[in-house]
């Protein structure tokens, strides 16, 4: 205490007297006087404790006093040092072809659909610019700025310009002024982090590990669009480094997958214009370096924001053009979820292809693990209850529930099973319903929220108090930002 004490002494006195002799005369006196306050502490340590805070309200009025003086020798940063502006505008560049008025005969056979996969290249390279290069696929993420990429350090801060700014900000915190100098303000970004100068697999593992990270997150809470668009801003920034064949390919393919997660964390959030941004740069990444399966991914995922909207042709349309790149012998998983997703487009529209497109998904593959399989009941108890079979898609519904763990998919299953049991009339149904909606207030996706519209509506439908009470209750929630 003595010690910071004396430090702040000398330093206003440094300030507010320019003489030197006059300094050092006035610094010698405020030795003397803090060595003395210092022994009488030391041989009456208990009495002297009344001393402590009137010392340190001295030493705070001392440094505001020495605060408020000059601050312009030599060594002080600009006066007017501030990160440069940023921007975060995502303009919407993906287009999808309007299918015919009469809509599709069958999934993979309308008019006007690319029928080959050379025509579907054609599209898909239509629809997203070749810029010839990896490097071209945008090195910053949908004008993605952080503190990656803030630009170049400003014009006269140097690193030890920074570190008196730590010093300066850390007397603030204790003292509640600038007792060791005047802190930036605002802080200043010290520019982007060096490249390296040669990428290798080791840079592509990282990318790996950190997206199936935020992946993980994304799964368990909803949510997630910012730190996956800054990881997106971040390590979008290697095409700029030299690597050899292996290692380019490597790292296209996991940054297309890296913007098919951030795509789909920005839909689940309501952020449509920024999802197509990110799917329309796997598009650009996954193309280049030839990988068929993030580049279906991209589609069916851009499909989805389509079939969600309202959009149904459009939505085929694209998960025409994944099956066509992926192909027949495709990995079948992914294969699996296009005629999933497709079931549901034709379902939205009445179609009888709808069951057909249902049991393909189904045929030949089987999920991994309870959480894919979580995945697709859901998809599948969604299309069940399109086609108006509700017994069907309540115990399809009721079946994740017990599945689902603490994933997103649970509490859409919730909401689901709850709206059957509502407008079935069913005695227990306002009790799944307030189950759903406190679900939906703790996760973090506005899809979910949106999705409780129709449970809202099917409330407000019922005579009981409860179950108007519960209505408002659902679009109060909806109305939160997740």
């Amino acid at each position: 205490m003595l010690c910071l004490w004396t430090i702040v002494e000398f330093r206003c006195i440094s300030t507010l007297m320019r003489d030197t002799q006059t300094v050092i005369v006035l610094s010698v006196v405020a030795t003397v006087f803090v060595l003395g306050i210092g022994a009488y502490i030391a041989i009456n340590p208990r009495t002297a404790i009344w001393l402590i805070p009137i010392l340190t309200a001295i030493a705070k009025i001392i440094s505001a006093i020495g605060g408020g003086g000059p601050t312009t020798a030599p060594d002080d940063p600009p006066e007017a040092i501030k990160a440069p502006p940023t921007s975060d505008a995502v303009v919407a560049t993906t287009s999808v072809p309007q299918q015919a008025a009469d809509g599709p005969t069958e999934c993979g056979g309308d008019v006007g659909a690319p029928r080959t996969a050379e025509e579907a290249d054609r599209v898909v390279a239509h629809r997203s610019h070749d810029s010839g290069t990896l490097r071209g696929a945008g090195a910053n993420a949908g004008g993605v700025v952080g503190v990656d990429d803030a630009g170049a350090r400003p014009e006269g801060v140097d690193e030890e310009i920074l570190r008196r700014d730590v010093l300066a900000a850390g007397s603030v915190a204790l003292f509640g002024a600038p007792a060791l100098g005047a802190p930036l303000n605002p802080p200043v970004v010290p520019g982007n982090i060096p490249l390296p100068s040669q990428l290798g697999m080791a840079h592509v593992a990282e990318i790996r590990t950190t997206t199936e990270q935020l992946r993980t997150a994304a799964r368990l809470q909803g949510g997630q669009v910012g730190a996956v668009r800054a990881a997106a801003a971040h390590y979008g920034r290697l095409t700029q480094v030299p690597a050899n064949e292996s290692v380019a390919a490597g790292l296209g393919s996991q940054l297309a997958d890296l913007h098919n997660l951030a795509g789909w964390c920005c839909f689940d959030s309501g952020l449509d214009s920024h999802a197509w941004w990110h799917y329309r740069q796997a598009f650009d990444y996954a193309r280049r370096v030839g990988d068929d399966y993030q580049l279906s991914d991209a589609l069916l995922f851009a499909g989805v924001i389509d079939a969600t909207r309202g959009r149904p042709d459009d939505a085929l349309a694209l998960y025409q053009l994944a099956q066509m790149k992926l192909g027949p012998q495709g990995d079948p998983e992914q294969v699996a979820w296009l005629h999933a997703v497709s079931a549901h487009a034709l379902a939205t529209m009445g179609h009888n292809q709808a069951e057909v497109q249902l049991a393909r998904a189904w045929d030949g593959w089987e999920p991994s693990n309870i959480y894919h399989r979580a995945d697709m009941v859901y998809q599948t108890a969604l299309v069940q209850y399109e086609l108006g079979h509700l017994d069907t898609a309540e115990q399809l519904a009721g079946a994740v529930n017990d599945a689902g763990l603490h994933r997103p998919v649970r509490i859409f299953a919730r909401i689901l099973h709850a709206t059957v049991h509502v407008q079935a009339g069913e005695s227990r149904g306002t009790d799944l319903a307030r189950q759903a909606i406190d679900g939906v207030a703790a996760l973090r996706s506005v899809r979910a929220r949106e999705r409780l519209a129709l449970l809202a509506a099917a409330l407000d439908a019922r005579l009981s108090r409860d179950a108007r009470e519960l209505a408002v209750h659902a679009r109060r929630v909806a109305a939160v930002p997740a």
